[in-house]
């Protein structure tokens, strides 16, 4: 296996370690408190750490399956990427050797995504996060296995674009709205910041699957590899099904952690939108998922992984997989950490500061080098890490309640417009400025897309008090509240 990888498992299981020392020493700390009758003090960060994800305990168990399905959900997606790539790349079976129309098939996909998701927020308020989530994961398994199995283009254009958008659609944002009913003010933060990675983990591990499985690159072989690592995305679903269809309920929790039955607030999509559209928050918010996407071209992996082998060759394709490593391992040690310390920060303020880093990394490309490419996805990874997880929290800080399935869907816009301008506008760079070898002119591609990218940042910046309003308070005592929480 590549270097790279083990080093990454390596360290990923170190921070695991990590946690658990850290875990074992507040038990520790808890008991001596408790024996000294309260007098016994630390000044620990460790602890105030491990308060935050004690909170979570007294959530209702459907915040953990929504933990589950997320890894499922993230890594049958990643499977289904990577595959259906596999298929632009190297011809097979739907397109013969028509690479660019299968690689539009794809972009066009991430965009129905995010059209049916403007719409699939009715929905979710309408049947609940259960049924939704039902849902969502019969249409799922239903397009991967014929994905999987088809072998006409009839079946691809019936599975990309009438079965899996929907079940894309409702499954994320269903997922993020049950977040926020089973959560409240005191953890929150963390659960959200938990929520982004398990994401990371599960696209850790499909990258790790995805070597063990493609590691042949033979014609006669790499087409069929490609459909078994796709088709564990399918059984990926069916299992996240079966979960769903047991042990899902539709409850929230309140402030002081009691869990009741949740009723949905129904209406027509005409009620709900007219409800929405007639708050001025709506348009705020509408605004900043507006510029968000405008940054998301920073996120350009495909058009990373082609430059990468234009520039330097076959040989390096291994390197590719090792940065795109590094995003998933960042995630997972960053995110907790800086959770824990931006509780008491606006999110929209975390939110600004990510983006900026974010788009601001682009410009280590520029360089065009194999660290300078190490260091564009360390910054990149770290302004993910900051904004992300804040995002989905500010989300759930403005939706009202009810419909909060209508927010979640517009927030995830960003995460699948991004596939078209990532085909379609990558691709017009790469065919402009590195349509092979030497690739002289690379640099000129991340400096278009780094000069695009920080118009979102700026945007922000620009619209930050009316972005963020009057209503869009975040309560600065939640570090206080955790230290009040009795621990039984």
């Amino acid at each position: 296996m590549n270097q790279y990888l083990i080093v990454s498992g390596m360290l990923f299981l170190g921070f695991f370690a990590f946690l658990v020392v850290a875990y074992t020493f507040a038990l520790i700390y808890q008991y001596y408190n408790n024996s000294h009758g309260g007098t016994f003090k630390i000044n620990s960060k460790i602890y105030e750490f491990y308060l935050g994800f004690k909170t979570l305990s007294r959530a209702p168990r459907e915040l953990w399956i929504i933990y589950i399905l997320k890894f499922l959900g993230t890594y049958e997606y990643f499977s289904f990427s990577i595959s259906f790539m596999i298929f632009g790349d190297y011809g097979y079976d739907y397109y013969d050797d028509d690479v660019a129309e299968v690689r539009l098939m794809y972009a066009m996909f991430g965009t129905t995504i995010s059209l049916v998701g403007l719409f699939s927020g009715f929905v979710i308020d309408n049947l609940g996060v259960q049924k939704s989530l039902l849902l969502g994961h019969v249409l799922l398994v239903i397009g991967r296995v014929a994905l999987t199995l088809g072998r006409s283009k009839i079946w691809l254009v019936i599975s990309l674009f009438f079965i899996l958008p929907f079940g894309e659609a409702l499954n994320i944002p269903a997922m993020m709205t049950g977040i926020r009913r089973y959560t409240n003010s005191t953890n929150r933060t963390t659960a959200f910041g938990l929520f982004y990675q398990v994401t990371s983990v599960a696209v850790l591990v499909s990258v790790l699957v995805r070597y063990f499985i493609l590691y042949r690159r033979e014609a006669n072989v790499y087409s069929y590899r490609a459909r078994v690592f796709m088709f564990t995305g399918a059984v990926a679903s069916l299992i996240g099904l079966v979960i769903v269809a047991i042990f899902v309920r539709e409850v929230e929790a309140s402030e002081d952690g009691t869990i009741a039955e949740f009723k949905p607030k129904t209406g027509s999509p005409r009620q709900i939108a007219k409800e929405i559209i007639a708050e001025s928050r709506f348009w705020r918010f509408l605004l900043l998922i507006f510029f968000l996407m405008v940054l998301h071209l920073s996120y350009s992996n495909g058009c990373l992984f082609t430059w990468m082998i234009h520039k330097f060759g076959w040989g390096e394709e291994n390197t590719y997989d090792s940065i795109h490593a590094i995003n998933p391992f960042l995630i997972i040690v960053l995110v907790p950490i800086i959770a824990f310390y931006s509780k008491s920060i606006h999110p929209l303020r975390s939110i600004t500061v990510g983006a900026w880093i974010s788009a601001l990394s682009v410009f280590f490309l520029i360089w065009q080098t194999i660290p300078s490419a190490f260091l564009f996805m360390i910054f990149l990874s770290i302004g993910e890490a900051i904004l992300t997880p804040r995002l989905y929290e500010y989300t759930a800080l403005i939706a009202p309640k009810g419909r909060e399935g209508t927010y979640f869907s517009l927030s995830s816009t960003p995460f699948f417009m991004y596939s078209l301008v990532d085909q379609y506008f990558g691709g017009f760079l790469l065919q402009e400025y590195c349509p092979e070898a030497p690739c002289d002119k690379g640099w000129m591609i991340w400096l278009i897309i780094g000069i695009i990218s920080v118009i979102g940042p700026i945007s922000i910046l620009i619209f930050y008090s009316w972005i963020k309003g009057n209503r869009a308070v975040l309560e600065t005592e939640k570090i206080r509240l955790l230290k009040k929480i009795e621990l039984q």
